[in-house]
């Protein structure tokens, strides 16, 4: 037993000295660019029932800056794939909506000239980035009571 514990020390401090000498220079962390990305462990059999129900805008950023004014539109997101856009101070529109092979959620406006949004899964929100000619808005939704019920103005 005590060979073994002494191998092994001696092997742990053989490790450490060739993961601690390099090659002596000083690191300048200011250009150190750290990115993360996402890594989604559900099927998509199970993303699309997660997405499936209401939703309504919790928070909009443009470049970055949050507390800018905007109305709580909703979403809702039907088993079938069909679903409603409900901006607070206009008409329904039809949307259609599916879970791409990224595990995204992907709307199409119908009314809008089929155009497209993904949203993206981020911690528990559906978020998406849109390139508008006010900026960069960041759009996140939040899940909600059913649609019939009246938004949460106290956001």
């Amino acid at each position: 037993m005590n060979k073994f514990i002494g191998f092994a020390a001696a092997s742990l401090m053989a490790l450490l000295c060739v993961t601690g000498c390099g090659s002596g220079k000083e690191n300048n962390s200011s250009s150190v660019k750290v990115s993360v990305e996402a890594v989604n462990n559900k099927t998509l059999d199970e993303l699309h029932r997660m997405y499936q129900g209401t939703w309504e805008v919790s928070v909009v950023f443009v470049d970055n800056h949050d507390g800018i004014k905007f109305d709580i539109d909703r979403y809702k997101f039907n088993e079938d794939g069909t679903g409603l856009f409900i901006p607070q101070n206009s008409k329904r529109e039809d949307v259609s909506w599916s879970v791409t092979p990224e595990g995204d959620l992907q709307v199409i406006y119908k009314d809008q000239g089929d155009k497209t949004v993904e949203f993206e899964y981020v911690g528990g929100n559906l978020v998406s980035s849109v390139k508008e000619d006010r900026g960069i808005v960041e759009t996140h939704l939040a899940k909600s009571a059913d649609i019939n019920s009246s938004p949460d103005t106290n956001k």
